[in-house]
């Protein structure tokens, strides 16, 4: 009876295999189908800009949404803004 020898390299085959059919998977399924666990909680974000001109604070909506810079995700909406007079410590 022979003995079965196991080495690197046949760990490695193993390893590659089993890689392309997770990708293989994912790609069929794409990152839309994959559920996410977790669930969505509103979070308030209060933005303090400071040395911003008057023309260009008022440039700036109401309202409107807010997006992630580096994808489309959508991060929230514009609620309100509020403009207030400068202060400077003496």
């Amino acid at each position: 009876m022979k003995k079965v020898k196991f080495n690197i390299l046949d760990a490695f085959i193993i390893v590659v295999i089993l890689g392309v059919i997770c990708l293989v998977a994912f790609k069929i399924l794409g990152p839309d189908q994959i559920t996410k666990t977790g669930e969505y909680k509103d979070v308030e974000y209060v933005i303090k800009i400071q040395s911003l001109r008057d023309f260009t604070a008022k440039a700036i909506s109401d309202s409107g949404s807010i997006q992630y810079e580096e994808d489309t995700q959508p991060a929230g909406k514009i609620i309100a803004k509020e403009i207030v007079p400068a202060e400077s410590e003496v």
